[in-house]
């Protein structure tokens, strides 16, 4: 480490009344510490600390002078080798010393998110701001990885041309922001070591900048990429301009020999070869050339964005290779490099020299959505992926492609439904007069096929290539009996049903945009049974783009038009034919391996599998499913997962997972399920046992009374359903009721249940609140217990009849808190005849504390997710009723996981009553602070939330549809408990819970023993 502090702090006028704010900017060079300086507001007064990675020693003096050319700041440090970052970076001496207790801390945003979240961990009070940082800043899903986002209050980046804008502005638009032009400029041109002469020019020349792919990895060799870089110099060279070489500000590598090498002797002449060091924006800032070229720069968005010097591309797959063997970059940079083909020309589009350079570049870039509006980009975004998908993109944007077809169903589009059948399960009520009693109408739907075509091998008749739906539903009514307006009424339903379910399958459409950005020509092939306008209401209406052919018509080569099908092989010489290109220049893509991928090939084409959702989820979790009885409606919640998750089949880090590899997976395929069937159930088991008001408690009800709000106002809902209501609760206010009376206070062990790792201040505060404990405490002190050292499991016993001889002083403190929570939930049941609580369950100490404000009348029930013994015995002893959703013997072993994933973080506690005259009551209730964000726990709700919008979009009123056993909504979620995969638990572990009131841990993964052993 290298430590500059010259400079000294900016002088503060006595007289002036401002306050000086700390800043810590992490940086990497010039261009990183403008961005860090302009991304926010900075005082002249302000004291900066410059932290700066990925810098060589030999680059020191000048990045220095550089910096303190554009401000004053009172020191700069450099971190020279990147292999002592995770020991440097996690040592909390050493982020003092660099810089203590700073207001604001500023970071480039990369895609190595752990150096953020090493650093930020050491400075909790800090406001983050994340700053762009080249291209890479533009990656999907970065912010999540970031643990401190709660506090990141702005992510900066240049939005170049107004075009190029990071996709995660779609999700956090409060958060993202851009970074002012002119103040960049200003910057820049401070920060110029050597300006050059204003009025020399390059405009007869064309900037090519190194940048060296082959490094990165072994998928690109240095002569292969010197073969590219030669062949666009020479098409340069011969629309007569000379070429000036950038060589890589930061690295030298021999790349420029290797080109030289490649040349014809007569251009080696007009390539001339810059300083290697300092930002090309630098000279062309003061030397404007014609044009600027490169593979995949961020000099190819800067140098138009700030100085309207057109860019064209090398055209080259080295991106697209070299990202196939970078896992943590794969997504990001498969993103950038189709955005970047989409909307800029590669260099044969470069105009002769005297002619205009600047047109093709702005009508490309122009003709072209904003790269977050575009919908194929949200597409590539919508997940991350790994080396196989890569190599379907590239496939798809090869050179060797001219034209791309695409299958359509379970490729393009998918349905909610493990197997495309199980929705017709969904039409089983609805026709059930139409078929004979207790039969299903699915299940003769399903084997329609089969009866025909053994009823046409009875008759010796000749079957078609391609039934038509409208000869399967008049077969079914003759077999059924139906007559016409109950055969089309049948056939009605079916189609509104599949309409409803079949959306967009993202990676399918990434492809398409893949191809789209290569400008190569696509269309659909696709083996149906429905005619053109069946398909298109419920299929084609879906894709954001239509494929058209030189007519202007959808290009779409269906087997019911064409009476051929993929099946047997015969489409694809059909469609050769029509589309008039060799075969071998044909790419057809689609999900299955014999039809799409293996009849293409022996046609002549090329072909790629894009497995299906199902098929991709059971071959990535073979064992989550495994030897489980499924019902119809565990198909299709099972089918709406694997749609969701698997709708990219290359996930990443599945290997040694259970459920998922990242929070909102498990949020999406365990808890969501979950959930949506404990709030179905709910709202069945309360209308049966005539529950009249439920009571759901917070916190962990919070989110259960949402979605149960919701599917109370669908079609299909319950009749008579109960009033709901959101009731305060939590051990710390409700304990004071159990200790108001001595006898209570002294032998009933639930009031005084503890852990002995807690201590006596922390029991008697979250049981009897903070006034009582301190009063209590000198007591508890003269008995040989330190208030701040856990009590330790020897001495609990001895602990709880220190409390027993305090039961009157215990008694008498708690008095007037029980009055007032009593208060609150008399008026909370009202009238109600028939009330019960909702609550995660165990204990089941809420339904008691309410009973006990009632004074059993009415009998107060209780409605759990799961519970234990001690709460069935205690109601069968007190006459009261108990229910829980899930038996399942998993939830007990981590039953503070459990309501760590089901409730949102950012609910506070309630910690008491108040009595308030306007309040209802007379009462309301004492919350405590919001809790310090997780993020974690936010993604994993965001995955539930998603699972259950998803759920309503796809299935609507058909939700009251889905009957499964509890065990089966359960199911992956107790095997999350149960049987974590390491993937799991490494998802989960940065997770935080509060639980003084319990256990007093602090990792989530101390309540998780199989979550801990599996994270190893």
């Amino acid at each position: 480490m290298s430590t500059d502090k010259t400079g000294g702090r900016a002088h503060i006028a006595a007289d002036r009344q401002v306050t000086a704010r700390k800043r810590l900017f992490v940086v990497t060079g010039a261009f990183s510490f403008i961005n860090a300086l302009i991304s926010g507001r900075v005082n002249a007064e302000d004291h900066i600390t410059v932290l700066v990675l990925f810098c060589g020693r030999d680059q020191v003096r000048d990045l220095t002078r550089q910096i303190r050319m554009i401000r004053k700041v009172d020191q700069i440090r450099f971190l020279h080798d990147p292999e002592q970052y995770r020991s440097v970076l996690n040592n909390r001496d050493w982020a003092k010393k660099l810089c203590s207790v700073p207001d604001e801390v500023r970071m480039f945003l990369t895609h190595q998110t752990w150096l953020h979240n090493r650093l930020f961990k050491h400075y909790p009070n800090a406001r983050i701001t994340l700053y762009e940082e080249g291209l890479a800043s533009y990656y999907p899903g970065l912010v999540d990885r970031i643990h401190a986002w709660d506090r990141v209050d702005a992510v900066r980046t240049h939005n170049y041309l107004g075009r190029y804008v990071p996709v995660d502005t779609n999700l956090h638009p409060d958060r993202f922001g851009g970074i002012d032009k002119a103040a960049f400029l200003r910057s820049l041109a401070a920060s110029t070591l050597e300006p050059a002469e204003p009025d020399t020019r390059d405009l007869d020349a064309v900037v090519v900048l190194e940048q060296y792919l082959f490094k990165k990895g072994e998928s690109v060799s240095i002569d292969e990429l010197a073969a590219e870089y030669a062949a666009a110099i020479a098409q340069i060279i011969q629309r007569g301009y000379r070429v000036l070489y950038k060589p890589h500000p930061r690295e030298s590598t021999p790349l420029l020999d290797h080109i030289l090498g490649q040349l014809p002797q007569g251009h080696r002449s007009r390539v001339e070869a810059l300083p290697g060091g300092g930002m090309v924006e630098q000279r062309l800032l003061a030397r404007p050339a014609a044009a600027v070229v490169a593979i995949n720069s961020t000099s190819l968005l800067t140098v138009p964005h700030f100085l309207d010097i057109p860019a064209y591309r090398i055209a080259s797959d080295a991106p697209l290779r070299v990202a196939s063997g970078l896992p943590v970059e794969t997504r990001g940079m498969v993103w950038n490099h189709v955005a970047m083909t989409a909307r800029l020309p590669d260099v044969s589009a470069l105009p002769d020299l005297g002619e205009p350079t600047a047109a093709p570049m702005w009508e490309r870039i122009h003709a072209l959505p904003p790269t977050d509006r575009d919908r194929g980009l949200q597409a590539l975004a919508s997940s991350d992926f790994g080396a196989d998908y890569a190599g379907r993109v590239r496939q798809v944007m090869s050179e060797d492609t001219e034209e791309v077809s695409f299958d359509l169903f379970d490729t393009l589009v998918t349905r909610p439904a493990h197997e495309g059948a199980d929705l017709w399960w969904l039409l089983d009520k609805p026709l059930r007069d139409t078929v004979p009693a207790f039969q299903r109408f699915s299940d003769a739907r399903r084997t329609v096929f089969s009866r025909m075509a053994a009823d046409a091998a009875l008759a010796q008749e000749e079957t078609p290539a391609e039934t038509s739906l409208t000869e399967l539903y008049a077969f079914l009514a003759r077999r059924l009996g139906w007559d016409e307006s109950q055969r089309d009424q049948a056939m009605a339903a079916e189609l509104d049903l599949e309409t409803r379910a079949v959306v967009l399958r993202e990676a399918g459409w990434g492809l398409v945009a893949a191809a789209q950005a290569a400008q190569k020509p696509w269309f659909i092939t696709t083996d149906t049974y429905l005619d053109g306008e069946q398909l298109d209401r419920i299929a084609l209406s879906k894709l954001p783009d239509l494929p058209l052919d030189a007519d202007g018509q959808p290009a779409v080569y269906a087997s019911a038009a064409f009476q051929t099908t993929k099946a047997s092989g015969a489409l694809f010489g059909e469609v050769a034919a029509r589309r008039g290109v060799p075969a071998q220049q044909l790419l057809h893509v689609g999900d299955k391996a014999d039809h799409d991928v293996a009849n293409a090939i022996a046609a002549g084409w090329q072909g790629a599998q894009l497995p299906a959702p199902a098929a991709a989820a059971e071959a990535a979790l073979p064992q989550l499913w495994q030897d489980v009885r499924h019902e119809r409606g565990t198909g299709l919640v099972r089918g709406l997962v694997e749609s969701h998750v698997f709708d990219n089949p290359d996930r990443l880090d599945l290997d040694e997972a259970m459920v998922g590899a990242d929070p909102e997976t498990i949020g999406y395929a365990a808890v969501g399920p979950a959930l949506l069937g404990w709030t179905r159930w709910l709202l069945t088991e309360a209308t049966g046992r005539g529950i009249d008001r439920l009571l759901f408690c917070s916190r962990d009800g919070y989110r259960p009374l949402q979605w149960a709000q919701q599917l109370a106002a669908l079609d299909g809902a319950p009749a008579g359903l109960p009033q709901m209501h959101y009731l305060f609760s939590s051990r710390t206010a409700i304990m004071p009721m159990f200790s108001a009376d001595p006898a209570r206070a002294a032998y009933t062990e639930f009031v005084h249940g503890l852990n002995p790792n807690n201590t006596p201040r922390t029991v008697l505060e979250t049981r009897l609140g903070t006034e009582a404990a301190a009063r209590l405490l000198p007591s508890v002190t003269a008995a040989g217990f330190a208030p701040e050292r856990p009590i330790g499991g020897p001495r609990r016993q001895e602990f709880l009849a220190v409390l027993g001889r305090l039961a009157d002083q215990i008694a008498e403190q708690c008095a007037p808190a029980a009055d007032r929570a009593e208060r609150y939930y008399r008026h909370a049941v009202g009238e109600a005849e028939r009330p019960a609580v909702v609550d995660l369950g165990y204990s089941g100490s809420s339904q008691r504390a309410v009973n006990l404000a009632v004074g059993g009348q009415p009998k107060v029930a209780g409605l759990y997710f799961t519970t234990m013994e001690h709460n069935t015995e205690y109601a069968w002893i007190n006459d009261l009723e108990v229910a829980e959703f899930s038996q399942e013997p998993a939830f007990f072993t981590a039953g503070a996981l459990l309501e760590w994933l089901i409730t949102p973080g950012f609910l506070p506690e309630c910690e008491g009553f108040v009595d308030d005259a306007d309040a209802p009551g007379g009462v309301r209730p004492q919350l405590g602070a919001t809790p310090q964000g997780d993020p974690i726990r936010d993604q994993v709700g965001r995955g539930a939330e998603r699972f259950f919008a998803d759920a309503l979009e796809r299935f609507g009123a058909d939700v009251w549809q889905l009957v499964m056993r509890p065990r089966l909504w359960t199911h992956p979620l107790a095997q999350l408990f149960s049987q974590p995969g390491r993937a799991d638990a490494m998802a989960l572990g940065a997770g935080r819970h509060d639980d003084r009131a319990g256990a007093a841990y602090e990792s989530i993964l101390d309540y998780w023993p199989a979550g801990k052993k599996a994270r190893g």
